[in-house]
């Protein structure tokens, strides 16, 4: 709840019905710091509601409410109609659309209708529970702070960081869209299901061009970083007009709705991110299970036509049509609702070879034969393939100027070696900034703090809104609890070693582009396994963290 720029996340937990592991999934907005406003630093939520509720959380009240009438509705309808009935156009509202109360195993949480609790199928869960939405309003002025004057100084000087700072920069001009041209030139853009990394047409959808639609960036609370464009546009006959209350597309969706299924059309991808928050749906999934579809429509393995077309990549005009029906989950879309792990299940052992995900979950837009490292930690995550879990090879090579290794450095990781592979020091940078990463989640702080501020600064931050004394190796030990809580949750709900691994996809050849004939080495790959498991003080034959470990991060009641 500080008014501090990077620092308004929200964390959400639960068992996932995607991949039956834990889920984990953090959100920006707003919803967060007035959750701690309203009185509470989080919310258990148990059991299941006989008839659609919603949570009101009112300055230290807490009231479970009828939503029968809202139950149907759209998230910002949603979010409307309870503003109205709590009294106040200032409460903030997690909510679900269709697709959770579906139980569509994708589903999102969406809050203030642009900022997703996105992965892991977190809005099915709500949906399992007949729970709409959870509403917080509370007085901002009652968090006092230990020493504010400090607290306001260092908030101001983050301020003029942003505007000076390149990378900050490019994101407040371009958003998280900042890196979708490059991520092309560079091979490493997921295209046609991950076939390749090279889209023919992704000038249609890069930030320039995405800018001729574009309506005002929004931020998260208290944030001057404003990394959240919004986009509009009009359609006479009002079927494909882009509400921009919604937001727009950022990086992955731009990726998933686009280069994965081979659309080039802007003003498709900016309507289906519209629905997507609408409905309350992961669009990277929902972009992968559409590329999916599509490979298996090319592979004779399903017949299905919409409105008589054909699923096939680059036909743009099924995919608002395929959003609908998964949300609805009719038709096609019952199975689409399901995610592609499933789907391939059902459908036999050549549809699994165009499945792209880990432990169910789709892999996000960046491709582990360009990333070598994201292939380690999409396998060991403990909530499936996930981007934002550690940094990657292009802040660990030998390529990286001397004065931006510091961070690395401070990690005790010294070794800058070949961009490509996954070496026994590549293995150790993926453990330690995955620890690293899991306090940045677990304290409720942006990602992008990660590369505009340092250790020391978050802990003088803490020092003055606490008055805690803390250090880097706390910090270390707050995201290594984290994950060894997450590994175990996993081995009590059967998750074995064996489900550490990759699609088949993964070990074979780009067969063009910047990353013509990279893949990721199998032994290599096997082998970095063995050492993250070593390394992080897992029993690899039982999948588990082994009991000393457990003991040294007072975990011992686990056992």
């Amino acid at each position: 709840g500080a008014p501090v720029s990077y620092m308004s996340r929200v964390c959400v937990n639960a068992k996932s019905p995607l991949t039956n592991c834990i889920a984990d999934s953090q959100a920006g907005g707003w919803f967060g710091p007035e959750l701690k406003f309203a009185g509470f630093d989080g919310i258990v939520i148990k059991g299941k509601a006989d008839t659609p509720v919603y949570i009101s959380i009112n300055s230290g009240k807490v009231e479970i409410k009828d939503a029968k009438h809202i139950w149907g509705k759209d998230t910002g309808e949603a979010d409307d109609i309870i503003k109205s009935e709590i009294g106040s156009k200032n409460a903030r509202i997690m909510s679900i659309g269709k697709a959770g109360e579906n139980l569509v195993k994708y589903a999102c949480i969406i809050n203030e209708r642009r900022h997703a609790n996105g992965r892991n199928g977190l809005g099915a869960v709500m949906g399992a529970k007949n729970l709409k939405a959870i509403a917080a309003k509370g007085d901002r002025n009652s968090i006092k702070y230990f020493d504010k004057e400090t607290l306001g100084i260092m908030a101001r000087e983050d301020v003029e960081t942003i505007k000076t700072d390149p990378l900050a920069k490019g994101l407040t001009e371009l958003g998280t869209n900042d890196g979708y041209v490059f991520q092309n030139e560079f091979g490493g853009l997921p295209t046609r299901n991950f076939n390749t990394g090279s889209f023919d047409k992704y000038l249609d959808l890069a930030p320039e061009e995405l800018h001729k639609i574009y309506h005002k960036n929004e931020t998260c609370y208290a944030c001057a970083q404003r990394c959240k464009i919004t986009l509009r546009h009009e359609d006479p006959e009002g079927k494909m007009s882009v509400d921009p209350s919604y937001g727009g597309p950022e990086y992955e969706t731009t990726s998933s709705i686009g280069s994965y299924v081979c659309n080039s059309d802007k003003i498709v991808l900016a309507k289906a991110h519209e629905l997507c928050n609408r409905y309350g749906i992961d669009t990277i999934s929902m972009g992968a299970t559409i590329a999916f579809a599509m490979e298996c429509y090319e592979n004779g393995i399903i017949d299905e036509r919409i409105d008589g077309q054909e699923i096939k990549f680059g036909n743009s005009d099924i995919i608002i049509p395929l959003i609908e029906m998964t949300s609805n989950r009719e038709g096609i879309g019952n199975m689409m609702a399901e995610g592609s792990k499933i789907w391939a299940e059902a459908l036999g052992d050549k549809a699994k070879a165009f499945s792209i995900e880990v432990k169910g979950n789709a892999l996000p837009a960046h491709m582990p034969r360009q990333k070598n490292s994201m292939a380690l930690i999409y396998a060991v995550n403990p909530f499936g393939a996930d981007h934002c879990s550690t940094l990657t090879d292009f802040e660990y090579c030998e390529d990286v100027p001397e004065e931006e290794r510091g961070f690395m450095r401070m990690l005790d990781l010294n070794f800058f070696g070949s961009f490509y592979g996954i070496t026994k020091h590549k293995t150790k940078m993926v453990l330690y900034t995955q620890m690293y990463h899991g306090f940045i989640d677990s304290i409720g702080i942006c990602i992008f703090s990660v590369f505009l501020t340092d250790p020391d600064r978050i802990s003088r931050y803490i020092k003055a809104i606490t008055g805690w004394d803390t250090s880097l190796f706390e910090f270390m030990k707050i995201g290594e609890r984290k994950v060894n809580m997450m590994k175990y949750f996993n081995w009590k709900h059967g998750i074995r070693t064996d489900d550490d691994s990759l699609p088949k996809r993964m070990f074979e050849a780009i067969p063009d582009g910047y990353t013509k004939d990279q893949k990721i080495n199998k032994e290599e790959f096997e082998s970095a396994i063995k050492d993250y498991y070593d390394m992080a003080g897992w029993d690899i034959v039982e999948s588990k963290p082994l009991p000393g470990k457990l003991k040294e991060l007072d975990l011992e009641w686990l056992l």
